[in-house]
């Protein structure tokens, strides 16, 4: 009777961790809606709804144009050691999507009464990106300190959805598609509300701290180092999205209806996969997982144009989802440093976006510029696949230097730590069981920690508390007050739906794997 009854309880357990996980899910609507909606907005215009790969050098033209705008604020935004207020974020972000509301209607008037101004079409892009991308930034911030589930889970859902929006536009009049987007823009009034910026989802998802983005332990690398790093490996692989956009000679490759298709189903489809695997547990997914998934795409897609010369568009439907899916990157980096680091959120936004999008307009302009490249095959090709094997490059020397640095600590926390180190090898004459027991205890606390997505205060007062301290050396041991604790242990009982000491130290013994 006791195997059967425990195995409820274990079901209980998993349905209530779904539960809060969907919960979890629930509370990040706003942010998913305002992520989608600003990105529609933008494509709409400045990339023609990606009936090509996108509108030509006049997108590359109008994202230089704005992001030269939006770094002015860096130097400001570095030199402050404080975040901006939260009154003035506020107005920001209503002036933001009010602006590029009203920019998307004047664009649709524009076209409903067909006319074509090349330069007022420059003026209403680059106003368009830059508006629109702070709203975009607005709503980045506001995921600042979201655990890396509900990151994930926020930045690719919002991802899939705009791509379905986009792809609607398609199908419309570029009058009647600028209008329902600047609709869509504005609706995003209806739930921006003056928030308190600390403000997150369910606890049933949050973690704190949030020191587990990219998957590394603390202090592995400075944020500094780890920020440059990252913006370096950004920068090399836009510079292959970009030759790879304009290839062979740096116009948009058009796509057909199938194509189109199939470039909206692969990237859907990316997303999905890539929420299901963080919703599993496989943390490494948007470290070490989505640069292989950007460098598998870039390299279908070279291979594509050289295979079909005739159809690039076949090669257009990886290059485009590649593009995406850096974005969604791009915006899972930004939420993680802003969570890590001590600057404003808009400086990890500007910075991020600027060695990705910059990179990959040099390069498109490059393609279509220069007359020694541009057209060549052979050499567009060649300079593409030095560009991706470059990223790659620096990209995993920075992980293999990550893992030496994991390995050192690891060694020196094991070495620093004789009595254990002894005990394993039989040399300690004193308490050698003791330790070995407190070793299996801790670990076992740990394996139960993560079945009931406990966070990583709870596993060290877990761990203490099962080697039989009482609160009160607990709080000692950790330097936090005795109440504190004790709210983390009965928080501890709750997700655990365990409720005495002893049940719960059986538990760990039967239960840890």
């Amino acid at each position: 009777m006791i195997k059967p009854m425990k195995n409820a309880v274990d079901q209980n357990n998993t349905d209530d961790r779904l539960n809060n996980q969907i919960r979890g899910f629930l509370g990040l609507w706003p942010f998913v809606l305002g992520l989608a909606f600003s990105r529609a907005g933008i494509v709409a215009i400045n990339y023609g709804s990606y009936i090509e790969t996108d509108a030509g050098i006049f997108s590359e033209k109008i994202i230089l144009a704005s992001l030269l705008l939006t770094a002015l604020a860096l130097p400001i935004l570095f030199s402050k050691d404080r975040q901006l207020g939260r009154s003035f974020v506020h107005v920001l972000a209503i002036a933001s999507v009010l602006i590029a509301g009203a920019l998307l209607a004047v664009s649709a008037v524009l076209a409903y009464l067909g006319i074509e101004d090349q330069t007022a079409n420059l003026a209403l892009g680059i106003s368009l990106a830059l508006f629109g991308r702070l709203a975009m930034f607005y709503w980045l911030r506001r995921l600042k300190g979201m655990s890396p589930l509900n990151s994930i889970f926020a930045v690719f859902t919002a991802l899939a959805l705009s791509e379905v929006v986009i792809s609607l536009y398609v199908f419309l009049p570029d009058s009647l598609a600028y209008l329902i987007a600047a609709v869509l823009m504005v609706s995003q009034l209806l739930f921006l509300r003056k928030p308190d910026l600390a403000s997150r989802a369910p606890a049933g998802q949050k973690e704190s701290p949030p020191s587990n983005y990219f998957e590394f332990a603390r202090a592995l690398m400075s944020k500094k180092q780890f920020l440059f790093f990252s913006a370096t490996g950004i920068g090399l692989t836009s510079i292959v999205i970009g030759f790879l956009r304009g290839y062979p000679n740096g116009m948009a490759i058009a796509f057909t209806a199938q194509t189109r298709i199939g470039y909206v189903l692969l990237t859907v489809a990316l997303c999905v996969l890539f929420i299901v695997m963080a919703v599993k547990g496989h943390h490494r997914i948007m470290s070490l997982g989505i640069w292989i998934t950007l460098q598998l795409l870039a390299s279908l897609a070279l291979f594509s144009y050289a295979a079909f010369p005739a159809d690039l568009q076949i090669g257009a439907v990886f290059t485009t989802t590649m593009n995406a899916m850096m974005l969604g990157f791009a915006w899972y980096t930004i939420i993680a440093f802003s969570s890590l680091g001590f600057k404003d959120p808009y400086y990890y936004a500007i910075f991020t976006f600027m060695a990705w999008i910059s990179f990959r307009a040099f390069a498109r302009v490059a393609l279509y510029g220069f007359a020694f490249i541009s057209g060549n095959t052979l050499l567009v090709s060649v300079l593409i696949g030095v560009a991706l094997l470059l990223s790659a490059q620096i990209i995993y020397m920075q992980y293999i230097g990550i893992a030496r640095s994991e390995a050192k600590n690891v060694i020196e926390r094991f070495t620093a730590r004789k009595s254990a180190f002894t005990t394993i090898m039989g040399l300690d004459e004193h308490n050698s069981m003791d330790d070995i027991r407190k070793t299996s205890m801790v670990q076992s606390a740990k394996d139960v920690g993560k079945q009931f997505l406990l966070s990583e205060r709870e596993i060290e007062v877990l761990s203490l508390y099962a080697l039989g301290f009482t609160q009160r050396r607990v709080a000692e041991e950790l330097h936090v007050s005795q109440s504190t604790v004790h709210t983390h242990i009965k928080r501890i009982y709750a997700k655990t739906d365990i409720h005495s000491r002893q049940a719960l130290l059986d538990y760990i013994k039967e239960h840890a794997v």
